[in-house]
C-alpha cells in the first residue's frame, strides 16, 4: 500500500488534492494531510511517518516548500516529491531539489494521474534493488548490493552486510524470490551475492570481506555460472 502525504496550508485545496489522489491512484493508498511543514518534518525525523510520495505546495505559510522537500529527501532519499503550485514562475526553481513532477493547480486533473503513475513507476524501479525484511518489530529495507550473504541459522535467517547482521524469521527460499539474479545458493543454508565472490572452488567461495562460505555439490554449477555472469557483466 502506498503512503502519500499532501503538504498544503489551504484546507480546502488540501481536501481537493486528497480527493483527486483517491480518484486517480492506480493503487490503494493511505493519504495524510499536513498544513505545516514543521509537522511533516517532525514526523519524518522521528520515523513516525515514511511517505512514499509527497505532494508539496511550494508556497507554505512562512516557509518554502522547496526547502521542506529537500529536508524530507535528505532523510528519505527514495521519497518521490510532486510539486503542486499556482505559480508557473517556480518551474525553474524546483530543479534545485529532487522531484518527479511539477503540476500547476489549474491543471491538476490533467497532470495528477500522470504524476502518480510516474512516481509509482520510479518507486517500483527503486524497490527492485532493496530487500525488505521484517527486522524485530519493524521493516528494514536493505540495499541488495550491500548484502554479502544470507545464512539460515535455526529458525532465523542472518543477513550479513559489512556493517551489520540483520535477523529475520523469513526463510531463504522466500528471500531468494525477492532478490536480484546476482544471488545464488551455495549450500542449502547459504544464499550468496555473487558480486561479492572473489574466488571459488568446489568446497568454498571467498567473499570481498574475507568470509569463506561453504559450497555444496548440489549448488556448485549454478553458483559458478552465476559468478561468471557477474564477472562478465562487470567487465
Amino acid at each position: 500500500m502506498l503512503t502519500i502525504a499532501v503538504c498544503e496550508d489551504n484546507p480546502i485545496t488540501s481536501e481537493e488534492i486528497c480527493q483527486k489522489i483517491k480518484q486517480y491512484s492506480p493503487m490503494e493508498a493511505q493519504i495524510f494531510s499536513f498544513s505545516d511543514d514543521s509537522d511533516i518534518l517532525a514526523a519524518v525525523r522521528e520515523r513516525q511517518f515514511e511517505p512514499h510520495i509527497v505532494f508539496m505546495d511550494i508556497e507554505l505559510q512562512g516557509s518554502s516548500g522547496i526547502q521542506t522537500a529537500k529536508n524530507i529527501t535528505s532523510l528519505l532519499p527514495d521519497c518521490q516529491i510532486i510539486y503542486i503550485t499556482n505559480y508557473v514562475d517556480y518551474a525553474s526553481q524546483v530543479y534545485e531539489s529532487s522531484h518527479i513532477y511539477f503540476i500547476l493547480k489549474s491543471q491538476t486533473d490533467t497532470y495528477l494521474p500522470k504524476a502518480l503513475q510516474k512516481a509509482i513507476a520510479r518507486l517500483e524501479e527503486l524497490g527492485r534493488f532493496y530487500l525488505a525484511i521484517q527486522f524485530g518489530k519493524t521493516t528494514a529495507r536493505i540495499p541488495q548490493k550491500d548484502i554479502l550473504y544470507m545464512e539460515r541459522v535455526l529458525r532465523n535467517t542472518e543477513i550479513h552486510t559489512r556493517e551489520t547482521i540483520y535477523r529475520t524469521p523469513e526463510k531463504l527460499n522466500a528471500l531468494k524470490d525477492n532478490t536480484e539474479s546476482w544471488f545464488s545458493f551455495s549450500h542449502r543454508s547459504f544464499l550468496v551475492n555473487c558480486r561479492h565472490i572473489v574466488t571459488m572452488n568446489r568446497q568454498t567461495c571467498t567473499l570481498s570481506d574475507g568470509s569463506k562460505i561453504p559450497v555444496s555439490r548440489t549448488y556448485y554449477k549454478e553458483l559458478q555460472h552465476n559468478f561468471m555472469n557477474c564477472v562478465w557483466e562487470e567487465n
